[in-house]
């Protein structure tokens, strides 16, 4: 089993014996040509464009909003977890259960960050289907498919992130 980079749709993936992609059910080893003129790269919310679209590097002073969700997991440490386990005990028998399987005595919760990215988009290349490949919640950085002579436009930091 070989992981490889669907050309279609930027997901590393195990592809089938046919060579079918798990995620956009196209065929890895045959790449069409806009595909071919296609790469990814890192961006952040603070990431500054060229007036270029993203997706096939025409001119353009146009921008597209990505909505992009991120659910980042929280630990919340309480600090005296015995002396509330004893006036829980104390007090009710039943609530401490009910209050560990809700989560409610330290644990861990999901927070929920709602990030907006712009990117430059033509007319012609505006469609709904503009999305986030990868995120990293962590840096608050999004792997997104660009045309590659887009790339070569943007200024990288060390780490190939599109800087502002």
């Amino acid at each position: 089993m070989r992981v490889t980079e669907c050309p279609h749709c930027f997901v590393e993936v195990v592809a089938a014996a046919d060579g079918q992609c798990p995620n956009c059910q196209k065929n890895v080893n045959s790449v069409d040509a806009a595909s071919s003129q296609r790469t990814t790269v890192l961006i952040t919310p603070e990431s500054s464009f060229p007036a270029h679209c993203h997706l096939c590097n025409a001119p353009t002073k146009r921008v597209h909003s990505i909505v992009e969700w991120t659910a980042e997991l929280v630990y919340e440490d309480d600090r005296f977890p015995a002396l509330r386990w004893l006036l829980a005990a104390g007090t009710f028998v039943l609530l401490p259960f009910f209050w560990i399987m809700m989560g409610k005595v330290g644990g861990d919760r999901r927070a929920h960050n709602k990030t907006v990215l712009r990117v430059p988009t033509c007319p012609a290349c505006n469609h709904p289907d503009i999305r986030v490949v990868e995120s990293i919640a962590e840096r608050n950085e999004f792997r997104i498919a660009v045309n590659k002579d887009f790339v070569q436009q943007c200024r990288l930091d060390a780490r190939g992130v599109v800087v502002s």
